[in-house]
């Protein structure tokens, strides 16, 4: 009741304070994010779908936003590019929404067999589009309002606290006995993590992998004090100690993967380091040995099955389904709709409704066109982390694009193994970092025209 009491008293002042200053109250909502699920957190008001504190909230500071906007007379200034690609990435969601929406039928037959509810249209508009939306805007919103210094720091605190409060959440449910037990660590977190913390083990692996870097790239912006020096220390050894309780193999491979980028780029001297300091680490490790080393045994050579969690077996069905519409797909939710998560569970009994590929699911429900779309603005926005990352002009240049790098980079790696290009709660702190990113590339390009 107190924690709850506490709560109230943050979102109203949050709210109150959106209407003197609702740049503040933006990045107190995206700290909120890392308590979205949390036991504490009220997931309606008065019983209304949707209505929220945090919904609540974000009205708010969007209608504060717009009042202010108009009253300054300010205007959109998101490079070109950017905002013309965004656009089109609305798009598809939307065409991919409606195109779902006329086809229910594969859906009620995935429901029928599987005897799981069959969600109702509400609910297909709740999730499949508002929401999809609404995890963009806080984003959106950075962009527009990060004008200071101040502003950009006070930004990336919230970013990298929303997700490390998220990292202690792990902490707190994952017995830490685990990492040195001979337990199966995959059987003990993946239901752990899903009822207490309210995500799946591999999607909070991939974010707390890019957190760790993110923070680690963020280093020159927090050492001013004593006390942010601890923090981040601290916060370094959170983002590691809760990735590695996670059990989360898609998040291990984008630690590992981003690390090496963001070492290759800037910190050479870890290249030497790190390895050194794992292969000392993991042995006294056997949980996590043995789930690195999942369907890999010297006795009986590799299990394709164990070794890729089923993927061996959806990921061919998906693709012979993609050839059969390459162009644009079949619309959201294709792996339902179209039969194959039906197929899976009745002939091998897999019951995952996704293809454990974003890459697989973004060509099955939008084609190649969805695809191309989809693609191109990822890596125009990496391509401009890496510049600002390699920048030697500007320290915050430097730590908006490690920051941007290392979120964006460990969803795109992760991606391989998991995840969706539809935007979700556990990637508006990704979506913070675009913000900024873009802000960044702006500024820039405006010092360049000044010159």
């Amino acid at each position: 009741m107190i924690r709850l009491t506490l709560l109230w008293m943050f979102i109203g002042y949050l709210g109150i304070t959106a209407w003197k200053d609702w740049y503040r109250s933006l990045c107190g909502l995206i700290l909120l994010m890392g308590v979205y699920r949390h036991a504490d957190m009220p997931n309606s008001i008065f019983d209304i779908p949707g209505l929220n504190p945090w919904n609540l909230l974000l009205l708010m500071i969007v209608i504060a936003w717009l009042t202010n906007r108009r009253r300054d007379g300010c205007l959109w200034d998101m490079p070109g590019k950017f905002n013309r690609l965004l656009w089109l990435y609305l798009c598809i969601v939307v065409l991919g929404f409606f195109r779902m929406i006329w086809d229910l039928d594969g859906l009620e037959l995935y429901a029928s067999v599987t005897q799981r509810p069959m969600p109702s249209v509400t609910d297909l508009w709740n999730d499949c589009l508002l929401n999809t939306i609404k995890w963009v805007i806080p984003g959106l919103l950075l962009f527009d309002g990060c004008r200071t210094d101040a502003q950009i720091k006070l930004a990336i605190t919230a970013i990298l606290g929303a997700n490390l409060l998220l990292a202690l959440q792990v902490i707190q449910y994952v017995p830490l006995s685990t990492l040195i037990s001979d337990i199966d660590l995959s059987i003990k977190t993946v239901n752990i993590l899903r009822k207490d913390v309210g995500y799946h083990r591999s999607e909070i692996a991939v974010l707390l992998a890019g957190s760790f870097w993110a923070l680690f790239s963020a280093k020159e912006i927090f050492q001013s004090k004593k006390w942010e020096k601890k923090l981040y220390v601290g916060g370094l050894v959170a983002f590691l100690l809760s990735l590695a309780l996670t059990g989360g193999r898609g998040g291990y491979l984008a630690w590992t993967s981003t690390g090496l980028i963001i070492c290759l780029l800037r910190y050479r001297s870890l290249l030497i380091v790190l390895p050194i300091v794992l292969a000392i680490a993991l042995p006294f490790s056997p949980t996590l040995m043995n789930r690195i080393t999942e369907g890999v045994s010297s006795e009986e050579g590799v299990d394709q099955d164990t070794l890729t969690a089923g993927r061996n077996i959806a990921w061919p069905l998906v693709i012979e389904k993609i050839k059969d519409a390459p162009i644009i797909g079949y619309g959201r939710d294709g792996m339902r709709r179209e039969g194959i998560a039906t197929t899976l569970f009745v002939d091998f009994g897999e019951s995952a409704p996704h293809p454990h590929n974003a890459y697989l699911e973004m060509l099955l429900d939008n084609g190649i066109v969805g695809f191309i779309i989809i693609i191109s603005f990822y890596w125009l926005i990496t391509k401009n982390t890496l510049a600002l990352f390699c920048n030697r002009d500007s320290v915050h240049y430097q730590v908006i694009g490690g920051v941007g790098l290392s979120l964006v980079g460990s969803q795109l790696i992760g991606s391989l193994t998991g995840q969706t290009f539809y935007p979700r709660e556990l990637t508006v702190t990704m979506w913070c970092a675009i913000g900024l990113v873009l802000r960044m590339v702006k500024n820039r390009a405006s010092r360049k025209m000044n010159k």
